[in-house]
């Protein structure tokens, strides 16, 4: 197990592309997966969306500090 508290984590990433630029949230999972993050790449609901929404879907505290 790592002890970078990123990758300790093991948290399970999914990237979703609402922005019609075709292959942006793939490109996003090997940015990840260049860094040791396990990730997949899917569309978002309809729509195009013009900021990042990330959504916790756990009860722990955050570990890393928010960019």
């Amino acid at each position: 197990m790592s002890t970078d508290p990123l990758l300790a984590e093991g948290a399970q990433v999914t990237v979703l592309n609402g922005s019609g630029v075709t292959g942006a949230a793939q490109k996003q999972v090997d940015t990840l997966a260049g860094i040791g993050i396990d990730a997949t790449a899917g569309n978002a609901p309809s729509g195009e969306y013009s900021a990042n929404i990330i959504y916790q879907l756990n009860d722990k505290s955050p570990q890393l500090p928010k960019n």
